[in-house]
C-alpha cells in the first residue's frame, strides 16, 4: 500500500514537470589512461559489481547498496538528471540522482561508467515512463505507444563516474539548474528535490 502511495505522488507531479536544458562539470581524475569524471560524491571502484550481476543480488533482497559498472545506454537530455545502464536484459538499469547533481545530457552513450547508490527492483507506471521518454525526446506516436506498467531496477545514486567523457568547452564552468520540480523518480516517496533550493547560483 505504501510502495502504491509513492508511484501516486510520482504520477501526480511528473505532470508539473519542467525541464531547462544544462550541464552540470564534473571533477575529473585521470587516474588511468582514461579520464575519469565523477559526479556527485567521488567513491572508490575498487570492489564494483559488473552492472549484469545486479538483479542476481536483488534476487533475495528488497534493496542493497552498491557500486557497480557497466556500460551507459543514453542519459537524460533535457537535464541530466537521471540516465540508464545495460544490464544485459532487455530493460535497461535507471539510475536517478535526485536532482543533486547532474550528468552530461550528451556525449555519454556507450561510455563506461560506475555508479555508487541504493539499488531496488521497481514497478514504473505508465504516466512515469511518458515522462522519461520526453526526456529522451522520443516522438509523440513512440510515447502514445505506452500504455502498461513495466518492471525494472534502478539506483538511486549517490555519485556517478563517467570515463572518457570529452566535456564541451561550456562545461569548464559549474552550471546551475532551475528546473521547477517536485516530484519522485527514485520511488522513495519524498520529492526528489524541493524547487525553492535548487536555484540558479549567483
Amino acid at each position: 500500500m505504501k510502495q502504491t502511495f509513492f508511484f501516486l505522488v510520482l504520477a501526480l507531479s511528473l505532470n508539473s514537470c519542467d525541464h531547462k536544458t544544462g550541464d552540470q562539470a564534473g571533477t575529473g581524475q585521470d587516474t588511468t589512461s582514461v579520464t575519469q569524471y565523477f559526479y556527485g560524491s567521488e567513491f572508490d571502484l575498487t570492489n564494483a559489481i559488473a552492472a549484469a550481476d545486479l538483479p542476481g543480488k536483488l534476487a533475495t533482497a528488497d534493496s542493497a547498496e552498491v557500486v557497480i559498472t557497466g556500460k551507459i545506454v543514453t542519459t537524460c537530455q533535457k537535464a541530466g538528471c537521471w540516465m540508464t545502464v545495460d544490464i544485459g536484459q532487455a530493460e535497461p538499469m535507471y539510475v536517478f540522482t535526485g536532482h543533486e547533481f547532474f550528468v552530461p545530457t550528451t556525449g555519454c552513450d556507450g561510455l563506461v561508467t560506475g555508479v555508487k547508490g541504493i539499488a531496488r527492483k521497481r514497478v514504473l507506471d505508465v504516466a512515469s515512463q511518458k515522462h522519461l521518454a520526453e526526456d529522451e525526446n522520443k516522438s509523440a506516436e513512440e510515447i502514445a505507444a505506452i500504455t502498461a506498467d513495466k518492471t525494472v531496477y534502478s539506483i538511486s545514486a549517490a555519485g556517478i563516474m563517467i570515463e572518457g567523457y570529452q566535456p564541451q568547452e561550456e562545461e569548464a564552468h559549474n552550471h546551475g539548474h532551475d528546473h521547477g520540480h517536485d516530484h519522485d523518480h527514485d520511488g522513495d516517496g519524498k520529492p526528489d528535490h524541493a524547487p525553492e533550493d535548487h536555484t540558479e547560483p549567483k
